[in-house]
């Protein structure tokens, strides 16, 4: 071992000493049975024989019938990590729980059901301590805010921006911009992070927060929330509708049957949180008008992972400074519903990204959506090697299934990349982009396969079509290019091969002003290019 790493060896000894030190002290029992902590909370030890924050221990009986709200209420409350007792019991809960501070839930297989018109746990987000209107600075790489005052601002807070410039721009389309506050300079804030994007017209307002305020972390792993028996649908978040944390970690949980009607039910709703992580998650037999899970107002969150199977939207990430869909599986519900003529329908879009600083959507497999991929208002994104299945099997209506756009063309979309994907059996178009700024967009390596519509429509000046392999498009028989450019644009080392309409063109453009350059396309059954 050598030295670096003998002095990392032993830093990481030293803590680890420490945390089991603390956490020894924290639990360790006083006269009377109860811990230091358990009596700081005044809370009721029922069943001695349960470890600290067991909710076994303050009363909870898990036996699917009685309402444990006050014994889950109790182990909350005194800070030790609360454990569920393994998967045998089923805790059921009447009456919301709020979480009021840094906690960590270990199920341990057990299943929570929250029963009638109630959420499960919920943090509400704080009120900031600060706020002002941003005069100037508010651009990429800055790091310096003018303010109308920064009364109420000082070094240690958290800060975010929040603007809506509509219609000018997306409502609500610009990331949060998470940094701390470490030096206040007359009227300026200066920050420990430089801005990732130019903030646009409108108010933007900054607002701060006390590192107090936001609670440490918040982490619930290892169980099962059970909707069945929820009625609540006027807001989301019915099993964890969490905000105000630092860190944030959901994993190896299951979230099954959130159905109510089909109206307002989404299981999981995390917003203005700094940083999340939700993995190892399986959301299961719910029914939405909404999506079963939705991140918002974070500056990392990450979906990696996790299974989506149901009649609803899938996930959404809105405004975050850097955010990962990675390694999910997700099966709508679409191609049913437009059978069975619901309307409006739920299955509209798997995955969804909106107002983020940049997004990176890797390698998942998404089906049975009208859109199983969206990305909107984005400004950076990298869509690569997802493949898309059976996406908008319904009428065509202009149904794309790998989306990018943004409500104002052109407008919070500045560049990105759109490779290997693999998309296949579209009720309308396979890729679509619909709005970018000029020349920000390389479109390469994909396989796009049995389309009604276009293979391929790109809606965007000098995008760069390289290397693509477009089967069967245009199968609705309305003349349909495998290739569509608005603009100048280089289509080039892409194939083609239809199997039946050999008359239709392989690339159509239009506007292109003489800059279109073609080179190197094949077409393998004798359709013609243009």
């Amino acid at each position: 071992m050598d030295r670096r790493a003998a002095i990392t060896a032993a830093i990481a000894l030293v803590a680890a000493e420490s945390d089991r030190a603390e956490a020894t002290a924290r639990a360790s029992p006083v006269p009377g049975g109860a811990t230091a902590a358990e009596l700081t909370a005044r809370v009721p030890i029922v069943r001695e024989g349960f470890v600290p924050g067991d909710v076994r221990r303050y009363g909870a009986l898990g036996d699917g019938n009685t309402d444990d709200s006050s014994a889950w209420r109790a182990a909350l409350s005194t800070g030790h990590r609360v454990l569920g007792g393994g998967p045998e019991h089923v805790y059921c809960l009447d009456q919301q729980l709020s979480v009021a501070r840094s906690t960590i839930i270990d199920l341990q297989g057990a299943m929570v059901r929250p029963r009638g018109n109630t959420f499960a746990f919920v943090r509400s987000v704080p009120a900031p301590s600060a706020s002002a209107t941003v005069v100037s600075g508010a651009t990429q790489g800055s790091r310096s805010l003018t303010l109308v005052s920064t009364a109420g601002f000082r070094p240690g807070q958290w800060t975010r921006l929040v603007l809506n410039d509509f219609p000018t721009h997306d409502a609500s389309s610009y990331p949060p911009s998470w940094a701390h506050v470490i030096a206040v300079h007359g009227d300026a804030l200066e920050l420990d992070t430089p801005l990732q994007v130019n903030y646009g017209s409108g108010t933007l307002s900054v607002l701060g927060y006390e590192p107090v305020a936001l609670a440490e972390r918040f982490e619930c792993v290892n169980g099962i929330f059970d909707g069945s028996a929820s009625s609540y649908d006027v807001a989301t978040g019915q099993a964890l509708r969490i905000g105000g944390i630092e860190r944030v970690r959901v994993q190896g949980c299951e979230f099954r049957d959130f159905r109510h009607g089909g109206e307002l039910t989404c299981a999981v709703e995390l917003f203005t949180n700094v940083d999340v992580l939700m993995s190892d998650c399986r959301f299961t037999g719910g029914t939405s008008r909404f999506n079963i899970c939705d991140i918002q107002d974070a500056r990392f969150a990450h979906f990696v992972d996790n299974q989506i199977d149901g009649s609803h939207f899938g996930v959404n990430l809105t405004r975050i400074d850097a955010g990962l869909f990675a390694n999910n599986s997700l099966q709508g519900r679409r191609a049913w519903e437009a059978a069975s003529g619901i309307t409006p329908e739920r299955s509209v879009r798997g995955l969804k990204a909106y107002g983020c600083a940049a997004i990176r959507i890797l390698g998942n497999h998404a089906a049975d959506y009208e859109s199983p991929i969206k990305v909107q208002a984005c400004f950076r994104y990298d869509v690569s090697h997802n493949t898309i299945f059976n996406a908008g099997l319904a009428p065509f209506a202009g149904q794309i299934a790998l989306n990018i756009g943004s409500i104002a063309h052109g407008q919070n979309m500045r560049d990105g990349r759109i490779i290997g994907n693999h998309v296949e059996h579209c009720g309308g178009t396979g890729i679509g982009i619909t709005s970018d700024s000029p020349g920000g967009v390389c479109i390469s390596g994909n396989i796009v396969r049995g389309t009604q519509a276009r293979g391929i429509f790109v809606n965007v000046p000098n995008a760069i079509i390289s290397g693509n392999r477009v089967e069967d498009w245009g199968l609705r028989n309305a003349g349909d290019p495998a290739v569509y450019v608005y603009g100048a644009a280089s289509i080039v080392d892409n194939r083609f091969a239809h199997s039946s309409l050999t008359s239709l063109p392989c690339i159509g453009s239009a506007d292109a002003g003489g800059a279109l350059v073609l080179r190197d396309n094949v077409s393998e059954n004798g359709n013609r290019m243009g």
